[in-house]
């Protein structure tokens, strides 16, 4: 293995959460197989040299954990589990998850749509180009309608230091206050409704955890994962539109036929039970794996 690391959350990512899935999953690894693995969120590449990137990816398979339809880089890459549900720590959350799912009745959980997250999105955010972020606009409807929304930062500190940054994050503190505390996957069982938004990726664990939850996942996604091929519009979830512009009709559509959405609810729940548990995202890598195996023998 070579390893190349330029960011402390590679570092994490490898160290916390590959290694340990490639040692699980080794014995079960029939063929060798050259391949290479995306810590990082992105690869950025020069426009002069994007053509002749992609071209390379044709011939040595990149692995990442998500793609967006128009990358050309990210369509030719092969998708496998985000790094957070490939890590020990998942099965003790779905654990925590389940338990409290089971003492909150859907009927029972606030009809609120809650979200907690980062400000992330395209490129890095700034005063100047704050609206062009979807969690930007998610807080703004949850300042406009709070008797429906809640959405909070948990942090401002992903910000640069630059001056148009640190306007931004001035402005944040002036409609918001000091960032809300970070809310546990378990925690947000309390809630029927909550949303995922795509970051400068996917949201990767969130939609899975949301799922587990037996609330009814809301998603907003250019980006997807694996598994979104088998999530089925109002059957496993409630599509929103990326400018979020059918939120508050979308929340009265679920808010009106509860039957319905309860379904929605126990429909995302049974698919997170069969797709999305660790014995079968190991299962899911292993064959990623060796067919990667397979095609190059």
């Amino acid at each position: 293995m070579r390893v190349v690391v330029d960011k402390p959350i590679s570092r994490h990512r490898l160290t916390d959460s590959l290694l340990p899935a490639l040692r699980r999953t080794l014995p079960r690894i029939r063929h060798r197989a050259d391949f290479f693995v995306l810590l990082s969120d992105s690869v950025y590449v020069s426009p002069a040299g994007r053509a002749e990137f992609v071209q390379f990816l044709r011939r040595a398979p990149l692995l990442r954990c998500d793609r967006r339809d128009g990358d050309d880089i990210s369509a030719h890459s092969i998708l496998i589990p985000d790094f957070a549900i490939l890590g020990p720590r998942y099965a003790g959350e779905l654990a925590a998850i389940a338990k409290a799912s089971a003492a909150i009745p859907f009927e029972r959980r606030l009809g609120l749509i809650k979200w907690r997250g980062t400000l992330s999105g395209p490129g890095y955010p700034n005063f100047g180009n704050r609206r062009d972020f979807a969690r930007y606009a998610l807080l703004m409807a949850s300042r406009k309608h709070p008797e429906v929304l809640d959405a909070r930062l948990i942090t401002y500190d992903n910000l640069t230091d630059s001056e148009s940054a640190l306007a931004l994050r001035r402005h944040l503190r002036e409609l918001f206050g000091d960032p809300a505390e970070e809310v546990p996957a378990e925690g947000f069982v309390r809630y029927k409704y909550l949303i995922s938004l795509d970051g400068a990726v996917a949201a990767w664990k969130r939609v899975p955890t949301i799922l587990a939850s037996r609330s009814v996942l809301l998603l907003q996604a250019q980006w997807s994962q694996f598994f979104y091929a088998g999530l089925k519009p109002w059957v496993h979830y409630a599509p929103v539109r990326h400018d979020l512009s059918d939120l508050l009709k979308v929340h009265e559509r679920l808010a009106e036929h509860p039957e319905e959405a309860e379904a929605i609810a126990d429909n995302g729940q049974r698919f997170a039970g069969e797709i999305l548990h660790p014995a079968a995202l190991d299962t899911f890598f292993v064959h990623v794996v060796n067919r990667c195996g397979e095609l190059c023998g």
